[in-house]
């Protein structure tokens, strides 16, 4: 019984890994929509190359092509028109909201697709990405896509403060900002 139960197990977890498609993509580059701005002081992106180099010994190179054989961020502007072949299903089944501060990301191949409706969106979509990502030695993404808007019309953090703090009390100023650009 044990035996049979353990060989299920086996099954299922190759199962599971021969669906889940190919490895992580390992990210090694970044590339700026030129309708987004200048990458030398486009905000999202200073973000964005920030929190990775941060996060892993390999920081992320800035691109001024789109690759698609490399690993490879494309922030896009709401407009972007240039998207691969056969991506279309993809982009009908995960569309662009029109919501203010919406944002999809679209893994298609190696390339993963940040797009946001406006300025605030790209930022919550770099942020969803930054969540997700496998860090472990150096970028990893695992295929996912995701099109998302907030429900309320505006968004807040409250940080507690009280006499009966265990934390925030002791932190930095870098910890404070490291908190509030988690």
């Amino acid at each position: 019984m044990l035996k049979r139960l353990f060989a299920i197990c086996i099954l299922l977890l190759c199962a599971h890994t021969l669906l889940r498609g190919e490895n992580p993509v390992q990210v090694s580059e970044v590339y700026l929509d030129p309708g987004l701005g200048d990458p030398e002081t486009f905000v999202p992106l200073e973000f964005l190359l920030d929190e990775v180099s941060k996060r892993t010994a390999v920081p992320l190179e800035l691109s001024d092509r789109m690759n698609g054989e490399r690993g490879q961020i494309l922030l896009v502007n709401p407009s972007f028109s240039a998207w691969p072949p056969g991506s279309q299903g993809l982009l009908q089944a995960y569309p662009l909201p029109d919501e203010k501060e919406g944002y999809r990301v679209l893994s298609i191949g190696r390339q993963i697709y940040l797009q946001g409706t406006d300025f605030r969106g790209l930022l919550y979509g770099i942020g969803y990405f930054l969540r997700k990502a496998d860090f472990t030695g150096t970028l990893k993404w695992e295929e996912n896509s995701i099109s998302t808007a907030p429900d309320k019309p505006i968004r807040g953090h409250q940080l507690g403060y009280r006499n009966t703090a265990n934390s925030y009390d002791a932190w930095t100023t870098e910890q404070y900002e490291q908190y509030l650009r988690d």
